[in-house]
């Protein structure tokens, strides 16, 4: 047991060698909302299915996995990292199934998402959610928030 107290509450002694916190500051849902990822979301963000994301989370694919511990979080600000590099593409690439999706493919490739805003790419090439914007006091945008299968490339479109 070491010495060195808790940064949060100032209270209890920390004794992992990885947190600067102490066991009760570590269980507080806020704190893991701000600096973790759970496997449930990261799998989500991989677009895998969550076993698939513990197996290679186990296999030590994913970066920022908190040692010796069984809830499965992962660093946030090393996923995200991670995720500007590209990484999570790599994980787990969608493998155009028809014409239209590799024509999107290879449009996203090159950096051009603008076929987001067509479509016939609904539902086979993105996710389509429909949102509204608040832009000022007095004006609100009604539109799309439209994330590409591939990349997840995420643009507002107006309706």
């Amino acid at each position: 047991m070491s010495d060195k107290l808790c940064t949060r509450c100032k209270l209890n002694t920390v004794e992992d060698s990885y947190e600067e916190l102490c066991q009760d500051c570590i269980d507080k849902t806020l704190y893991y909302r701000d600096l973790y990822y759970d496997i449930k979301y990261l799998a989500q963000i991989m677009g895998v299915s969550e076993r698939t994301a513990r197996r290679r989370a186990h296999d030590d694919k994913i970066p920022g996995k908190i040692p010796d511990d069984t809830r499965h979080l992962f660093k946030k600000d090393v996923i995200d990292e991670w995720d500007k590099a590209g990484q999570l593409i790599q994980i787990s690439p969608k493998t155009p199934t028809n014409p239209l999706q590799e024509k999107a493919l290879a449009r996203c490739r090159k950096k051009d998402h603008s076929w987001l805003s067509d479509p016939k790419y609904d539902g086979i090439a993105y996710t389509s959610e429909q949102t509204t914007v608040k832009q000022t006091k007095y004006t609100v945008l009604v539109g799309y928030n439209r994330t590409c299968y591939f990349c997840k490339y995420s643009t507002f479109i107006l309706a």
